[in-house]
């Protein structure tokens, strides 16, 4: 069973819980069996394995249900719904009534 996910590749969100609550960047990857996204704006994490010197930077991975679509328009994270008109669906941001646009629309 394929999992919804509110949000696209090259949106821009907001993180609102967590260590970088408060952080707005452009998703950069999804993946949808595990819930997560790669921002731009966050920096990566470092990892080494045991009897290691060497560091590897790994990307770190936000859930879904830590983001909130951000309207540039208000300034602010916003809610977003879908509606259906004619074949086509459009998003749009319950705040303000303005379309999510996105770079690969």
């Amino acid at each position: 069973m394929k999992t919804k996910i509110h949000i696209k590749v090259g949106d821009v969100v907001k993180i609102i819980s967590g260590n970088l609550k408060g952080s707005i960047g452009k998703v950069v990857k999804i993946q949808p069996k595990i819930s997560s996204a790669i921002l731009d704006s966050i920096p990566n994490r470092l990892k080494r394995k045991k009897n290691q010197t060497d560091l590897k930077k790994i990307p770190r991975m936000i859930h879904t249900s830590n983001l909130m679509l951000w309207d540039n328009i208000l300034n602010r994270a916003s809610r977003v719904r879908k509606v259906t008109i004619g074949t086509k669906k459009i998003r749009f941001f319950l705040k303000s009534n303005n379309i999510v646009s996105n770079d690969n629309d």
